[in-house]
């Protein structure tokens, strides 16, 4: 399976709260892609380690191109759920009529102690999985509704990564792989046993005789 890296470019970010609680960041990972899907992780960073504050909730608004990318699945982190109980009122929805708009949210249901005590200063809050449908440049958007502590107070001194772009390429035809791969339905002249300089490895090297 092809599995590739795609960078994601940084924009410019908005501060949601101003404290002295300062360099809390959130914002969008490393996508990567493998075949016709693309995975883009939401992460937070700047936290605490074992103390507070810790972020007990939020909810965000996440959008995209819709011609380019649909959205399939959503895998949560664990650092909401300190103790794995697999509880916590969690979800990624479609928003009305708007297309390509995601609503993503997550409530801790562990005490604010546990989560002081036990959650990482930086970690994936969840990974948004999505279809290729057309490769080449999409945007991606995020609104922060809400984000809260441990102890039920909004989070403050939060920047929030309002947007990215993330970078699709076409795969190769189902075909062409296994033909050039496999050497499968293609005769060939007598060559030498010399690897391809392909983009890819063959799976194995053939000569195919007359």
């Amino acid at each position: 399976m092809l599995t590739m890296k795609i960078n994601l470019l940084w924009a410019p970010m908005l501060l949601v709260a101003s404290s002295a609680q300062a360099g809390i960041e959130l914002g969008f990972g490393l996508a990567a892609q493998s075949g016709s899907r693309v995975e883009v992780p939401i992460v937070v960073s700047g936290l605490v380690d074992v103390s507070a504050p810790s972020l007990a909730a939020y909810d965000l608004d996440i959008g995209s191109d819709s011609r380019r990318l649909a959205f399939s699945s959503v895998s949560f982190g664990n650092q909401l759920d300190v103790f794995g109980l697999g509880i916590n009122p969690a979800a990624a929805e479609s928003v009305g009529p708007v297309p390509g708009l995601l609503n993503l949210y997550e409530l801790s249901l562990d005490s604010g102690n546990d989560l002081d005590a036990f959650q990482a200063d930086s970690f994936t809050l969840a990974t948004l999985a999505f279809n290729v449908l057309q490769p080449g440049s999409s945007d991606l958007t995020m609104v922060a509704n809400a984000l809260s502590d441990a102890h039920g107070e909004s989070l403050p001194g939060v920047s929030v990564q309002t947007s990215a772009t993330v970078t699709t390429v076409p795969i190769p035809p189902a075909a062409w792989l296994m033909l050039s791969g496999l050497g499968f339905g293609v005769r060939q002249p007598l060559i030498p046993k010399t690897r391809l300089r392909t983009g890819f490895k063959p799976a194995f090297d053939r000569v195919y005789r007359n």
